[in-house]
């Protein structure tokens, strides 16, 4: 049934609304255009296109008044609800805001039918506690915890809070304001940031949405349907609507500096969040006067400001190895908020494909790795972002750092051929007014304790030491966390030959690969010459070229040096604070 009216949506509804009306009566997002979905997270409306109590309310509501109209009793209106809503709940996906919305209103339902005196607050912890009991698993699911936190604050807020707003834009504006509260704490763990227009835009889209969208969705749909797809002109008005509506989304997710990226809350973060924000709800409710409405407040503020200057302000400093794959991905975020640096974005070969067999939304390295790991450890700016060579393994996920960062700097080798990857990504770079560096041998500059040089590669593009790409790219040295490390990108034997013949008094602590362990790189006389204790390999598991290749392993455990592998053992992190720090590694 699903799959049948999801296809005569596709069929029968314009291009815009077609996806719109399958999640709003379907449940199922897919068939949205992700740049919308996008701009709609961005704003922080982005349940408005997920089925909620609202929907499930409003279609109950819709369903019983017809029943009533018909000549149906009350009693067995309410007995037929109880019937049909766990079949709905089941056609539309049986998401956890489906399902939370559905059980309560059986709960509410079935206590009204049996005359039993019910609280909401009573029912949400019933669904809540069997749900658990059935799925236990689900409480770490994000629109559960979403659904559950974001409901629970408006049914204890109703009372007292909700209710000294008689206006009806006041109090929208005070049940998105309430929401939001409520879900910071569970927003930054999944999503690591808050969007600073939501209140804004819940304002514009919440009375569209429950007062127009999803009403006249729902009835267009059945008119449609029982007039054999003669809506065609009122559907036509309707993509207008909608159209309209997402160019305003668009706009509002196009303002700068809409959201404020706070990254993943430590465990005592979160502990602070989750005892000053229901602290702001009893200060609100006791609040007599706007002077102690301020003062409460506060404390939403505060524990925000708490966390972003611990990012800020923090000592320590890690460099960490993203696994992206069969790629590279490094980040270097220097204490004190003094730098970060990011080498190389990885990236996703990209093979020939029936159409049939592509995604609507395919995996993108940049996009779903790089940058919510960027997210996720407070950062919203890069200060240099080096794309070692053109390789796509090395900047195929770069577009998405460099449109969703700010990103001051993007540096690229001055020693091999530019492809037509790197002038794609120096146009997006302009656009966004990042500066474009061309590095060379030479080239270096210090932070603190910190010092940097690039090594490699040497001469320009005129007169260019090395042919080959993979001997072009850009090699640094940084003095680290008490540590020296060389970042390698692909350099090959060739390269290594001249970068030892050039640095003779090159000594490093910790290596990173070439080319992903490939056989044409880490020669024996170059680990002769650099002597590393550490070394690290960036390789997709079960990856087709083979790497790290095993001549390359028998090499390092030659020359005594211990190996970290991404593929292996995930993300390698080196967390310091001045001249010590500690190695650790995380699966995926």
């Amino acid at each position: 049934m699903r799959e049948t009216g999801i296809n005569y949506l596709l069929d029968h509804f314009p291009e815009q609304s077609a996806p719109l009306a399958i999640a709003l009566i379907f449940g199922e997002r897919n068939f949205i255009d992700p740049a919308t979905i996008a701009s709609y997270q961005k704003i922080g409306i982005i349940h408005l296109l997920a089925i909620s109590g609202l929907h499930v309310g409003m279609l109950a509501g819709m369903f019983f008044l017809a029943g009533i109209r018909a000549g149906i009793t009350r009693e067995k209106m309410t007995s037929i609800l109880l019937l049909i809503l766990p079949l709905y709940a089941i056609l539309i996906g049986a998401a956890p805001s489906v399902l939370r919305a559905v059980f309560m209103m059986l709960m509410v339902l079935l206590a009204k039918k049996l005359k039993a005196p019910v609280q909401l607050a009573d029912v949400i912890s019933i669904v809540f506690i069997g749900y658990l009991f059935i799925s236990p698993y689900i409480i770490y699911n994000a629109g559960f915890q979403l659904s559950f936190a974001v409901a629970l604050s408006l049914i204890l807020s109703a009372p007292i809070i909700l209710k000294r707003f008689s206006e009806s834009y006041a109090a929208i504006l005070a049940v998105s304001f309430v929401c939001q509260m409520a879900a910071i704490p569970i927003l930054l763990w999944h999503f690591y940031e808050v969007s600073i227009i939501s209140i804004i835009a819940n304002l514009i889209f919440v009375p569209l949405y429950s007062s127009i969208i999803l009403p006249v969705v729902l009835i267009l749909f059945i008119f449609d349907l029982l007039t054999g797809g003669k809506a065609d002109l009122l559907l036509s008005l309707f993509e207008k609507l909608i159209s309209f509506l997402n160019w305003i989304a668009e706009l509002l997710s196009a303002i700068p500096n809409s959201t404020l990226v706070l990254g993943r809350p430590s465990l005592i973060m979160l502990i602070v969040y989750l005892l000053l924000i229901p602290a702001f709800f009893a200060g609100w409710e006791r609040s007599k006067n706007k002077k102690a409405l301020f003062r409460s407040g506060v404390l939403p503020i505060l524990a925000i400001l708490i966390q972003y200057l611990s990012n800020v302000f923090t000592p320590a400093g890690e460099i960490i190895f993203i696994d992206v794959g069969q790629g590279d991905s490094i980040l270097i975020k220097l204490p004190y908020g003094r730098g970060n640096y990011l080498i190389d974005a990885g990236g996703t070969l990209m093979f020939d494909t029936e159409d049939w067999r592509m995604r609507s939304d395919p995996y993108e390295t940049g996009k779903d790795t790089v940058v919510p790991f960027l997210k996720s450890k407070g950062i919203s700016k890069i200060d240099k972002f080096f794309l070692t060579h053109g390789d796509m393994d090395h900047i195929g996920g770069a577009s998405a750092v460099i449109r969703e960062m700010r990103v001051k700097s993007v540096v690229f080798s001055q020693g091999s051929e530019i492809s037509e990857a790197e002038k794609d990504l120096i146009v997006q770079a302009k656009l966004k007014k990042s500066n474009i560096i061309f590095t060379k041998a030479g080239d270096n500059w210090s932070k603190g304790d910190s010092v940097f040089q690039v090594l490699s590669p040497f001469g320009d593009r005129m007169g260019a030491v090395y042919t080959g790409e993979n001997d072009g790219s850009i090699v640094l040295f940084a003095k680290v966390g008490g540590l020296n490390w060389l970042f390698t990108g692909d350099l090959e034997e060739t390269g290594e030959s001249q970068l030892i013949k050039s640095y003779p008094n090159l000594k490093i602590d910790v290596l990173k690969i070439a080319h992903h362990g490939s056989k044409t790189s880490t020669t024996d006389s170059f680990l002769a010459a650099v002597k590393p204790r550490i070394a690290v390999i960036s390789a997709g598991r079960n990856n087709r070229y083979g790497h790290p290749h095993n001549d390359v392993m028998g090499r390092l455990k030659d020359f005594n040096v211990h190996v970290l592998r991404t593929d292996k053992q995930g993300a390698v992190n080196y967390v310091f604070k001045g001249n010590s720090g500690t190695f650790s590694v995380q699966l995926p």
